[in-house]
């Protein structure tokens, strides 16, 4: 009996000895085609019968690890991929390269998309993102311009996070930037205008020469030029020139970045620009914009922030036999603090000066300033299926004048005025594939001086336009090769101008074959908004009608990509449908080709370019 059971004690004791031996640990990394990794991609083993064992899923570095008994193969899938399996190599790490259909990841033209489409103008790549409406002119003034489709007025251009727009007469800013200069931008809708405040409302727009690494490059045809960038340690600057028969841009852009502590970070950008524009003989306009940030952050228990901004901006020339002339610049200091996610609480005090200038011989010559304060206070929160960002901001705006014009009575041209614009912005994953959105929001415009001086005599009282924004929006997506979105909004304007305009969209992204993809999106806008009296401005009008894009990728490998574009915008307030296209293709060693056709303002622009690879 004793012996019996030391037998069975030492049979238990064995067995448990070798369930608790730990199983075969396999590790690897998972990256795309473009070298990044690939997180939450779901990595199964395979035994030689084909039967599972086990799985598990990549970490923001795109590495795993897998513990199994008899695995020879591993299958690889995720999110808008093609499935991969591949064999494993006993006591070799797995390295797996996934093709993913990057067409489907994000919204507009990536930095890949903008070096190979054909639209070299900034304008152009915006009006591939989603419902945004690109509103062109043939005109000097006020040149192109862009806002969510179903919104009233220009939305507000950023860069590098700098505001860029005409406080003087609300003109483009597009001018002076070159062709193919900007390789990173961004679109953002209503819910974020109380960040920014004057012309946000018609979203948020910004433009980037220089994420890292810059690559040269040369073109040439209806437009000529190129761009070279040049890094030094922690500092870096790009330089870009284009002329074509209408006009010559030059831009040069600098950025530095410093860390003063292990939780301090410092950066300043700055940049300078110019350029000539000639429409015809009696249509020109010289301009250039010079601006700089410096910003400072700290990262412990919470952020805190703190930066300084500054701009100046300048054209003069003449449009259509009239002379015109403008100026105006801008100071920002601001400070905030902010927790960390996933649910972080707010809050950011922002001080701007603003003056400017605008003389021409249809308007009475106008010089005044006006400052704005805001307090802004909100919670953004981002956790499983559910992100929200809500706050508000309370402004005070006080205009001081300085008119030239005799038949102006400074004591009768100032004039404050306060308001608070609340926003809520929120979208909730509805299962794996559905995903819904709101945005209610309260924004505003100010008056351009020229709109609040143009025509005398000047109110006493600030008149601006606050508007009442609604958008709804419901997204599917099979998280193989198909996304859908269907999409309202609803604006309500009062002020100096008045009305109500909608605009009802869908969007189709399809990775038809693993080398064709189709982006698509369309959007329909109807309503009026009118100036509520007489005024003058630049500012284009809304136009109702359809407006969208149709953009057909083929990309086999790195060696060749075509792009084919039809999209309906708006030329000089009426529709302008045109279709565009471009290959690129590989040359030799580090050199990559490309040709291009548009119609760009009305006529035929075609281009030839050659780019240095990393």
């Amino acid at each position: 009996m004793k012996r019996f059971l030391a037998m069975s004690a030492l049979l238990v004791l064995t067995t448990a000895g070798a369930l608790a031996e730990p199983l075969p640990l396999l590790t690897g990394a998972v990256r795309d085609q473009s070298g990044e990794p690939v997180r939450g991609a779901r990595v199964e083993g395979v035994r030689a019968d084909g039967s599972g064992e086990g799985s598990t899923r990549t970490d923001a570095r795109g590495t795993f690890a897998l513990e199994g008994e008899g695995i020879v193969r591993v299958r690889i899938s995720c999110d808008y991929c093609r499935t991969e399996e591949l064999p494993v190599v006993a006591g070799a790490p797995v390295v797996a390269l996934v093709r993913r259909y990057s067409a489907l990841l994000s919204n507009g033209p990536g930095p890949a998309d903008l070096a190979s489409i054909p639209y070299a103008e900034a304008e152009g790549a915006l009006a591939l993102e989603p419902f945004v409406a690109l509103r062109d002119s043939s005109k000097l003034l006020p040149g192109p311009q862009v806002a969510f489709g179903g919104l009233s007025g220009s939305g507000l251009i950023l860069q590098r996070g700098v505001p860029d727009y005409d406080l003087a007469a609300n003109a483009s800013s597009f001018r002076t930037t070159p062709d193919r200069y900007v390789v990173s931008l961004d679109a953002q809708g209503p819910g974020v205008a109380f960040l920014y405040g004057d012309r946000a409302g018609a979203g948020s727009f910004s433009l980037d020469p220089l994420p890292l690494p810059g690559l040269p490059e040369l073109f040439a045809g209806t437009s000529s030029g190129g761009r070279v960038p040049a890094t030094a340690g922690a500092a870096s600057a790009i330089a870009g020139l284009s002329a074509d028969p209408m006009q010559i841009a030059r831009r040069v852009d600098f950025t530095a970045d410093a860390a003063p502590g292990a939780d301090t970070r410092l950066d300043a950008v700055a940049s300078f620009s110019d350029g000539d524009l000639q429409a015809e003989t009696t249509n020109h306009l010289e301009s250039s914009d010079v601006f700089g940030r410096v910003f400072l952050e700290r990262l412990r228990a919470q952020l805190t922030y703190a930066g300084i901004t500054a701009d100046q901006g300048t054209y003069a020339g003449a449009d259509y036999g009239a002379n015109v002339w403008s100026r105006w610049s801008g100071l920002e200091a601001k400070a905030g603090i902010s927790g960390l996610p996933p649910a972080s609480l707010f809050g950011e005090i922002d001080v701007r000066k603003n003056t400017g200038a605008y003389q021409s011989d249809i308007a009475p010559a106008i010089a005044a300033s006006y400052e704005t304060l805001r307090a802004t206070l909100g919670e953004r929160y981002a956790s499983g299926s559910l992100s929200v960002l809500a706050g508000a901001s309370a402004y005070d705006v006080g205009y001081q004048s300085g008119l030239l014009d005799p038949d102006y009575s400074s004591s009768s041209s100032g004039g404050t005025t306060s308001l608070l614009a609340p926003s809520f912005d929120a979208g909730v994953s509805l299962g794996a594939r559905w995903k819904a959105g709101l945005t209610a929001a309260e924004t505003f415009s100010l008056p351009s001086l020229l709109e609040r001086y143009g025509v005398p005599p000047p109110s006493a009282a600030v008149v601006l336009n606050h508007n009442a924004v609604t958008q709804i929006s419901l997204d599917y997506g099979d998280l193989a090769r198909v996304r859908l979105e269907a999409t309202y909004v609803e604006e309500r304007t009062a002020g100096f101008d008045n009305g109500t305009t909608q605009g009802a969209g869908t969007l189709l992204y399809w990775q038809i074959a693993p080398t064709l993809s189709l982006r698509s999106w369309y959007m329909n806008a109807t309503g009026t908004t009118a100036p509520s009296g007489p005024t003058l401005q630049y500012a284009p009008p809304f136009v109702p009608g359809t407006l969208g894009s149709a953009w057909l990728t083929y990309q086999a490998n790195d060696a060749f990509r075509a792009d084919a574009i039809l999209e309906r915008d708006l030329l000089n307030d009426g529709p302008y449908e045109h279709l565009d296209g471009a290959v690129s293709f590989h040359l030799a060693g580090k050199f990559r080709g490309m040709i291009s056709t548009e119609q760009r303002h009305g006529t035929h622009a075609t281009m030839f370019g050659i780019t240095l690879q990393p």
